[in-house]
């Protein structure tokens, strides 16, 4: 008979952490600017179930840091192709730099999370967005300005979103401590 109730207990317990974690994803993700991208971002991440908030944002701020080398390597591999002239192939390879400094930015950040210093992780989330915007910038300021690719613009705002959405959890944290 004790053995049944260790055996019910310890099939239980796993299964109400994982619904009440799923709660708090859905409860922190309600309050982000893009509560269904939070949402599947955070629920495709093995593990992200058993975590708390700062967990969730370190998963938020590694989803954003992903999207950036992505899209650092996708300028380089696709999109400098598109280009002919070695001024106009530097601004694509400008770009693709201003991606890796968004990672860097972006992966600098989760230290200052674990140290709970989240004012510095707020900062070191939102440079990393003003990346995109100099890589955006570098297609305007090009003499005569270059036409910013699609392809580039969608995957921009992906990356800006998931940024946004790390920003938002960790405002959470200042607003839980």
């Amino acid at each position: 008979m004790a053995s049944s109730i260790v055996l019910l207990i310890s099939i239980l317990l796993p299964l109400s952490l994982v619904l009440g974690d799923a709660d708090l994803i859905q409860n922190v993700c309600q309050k982000t600017q893009y509560p269904d991208l939070c949402t599947s971002t955070l629920n495709s991440y093995r593990g992200s179930p058993l975590t708390d908030v700062k967990g969730l944002a370190t998963i938020m701020i590694n989803a954003g840091s992903a999207n950036a080398a992505d899209t650092s390597r996708f300028i380089l591999a696709e999109l400098v192709k598109t280009v002919s002239g070695p001024a106009a192939v530097k601004v694509f390879k400008r770009c693709s730099e201003d991606y890796k400094e968004a990672k860097t930015s972006l992966d600098g950040s989760v230290p200052f999370l674990s140290s709970w210093d989240y004012d510095l992780a707020s900062i070191a989330v939102n440079a990393g967005r003003d990346y995109s915007d100099r890589c955006r910038d570098s297609f305007t300021f090009f003499n005569p300005p270059l036409s910013y690719p699609d392809a580039l613009e969608q995957r921009e705002v992906r990356f800006v979103e998931l940024v946004v959405v790390a920003a938002d959890i960790i405002k959470q944290l200042v607003n839980i401590n």
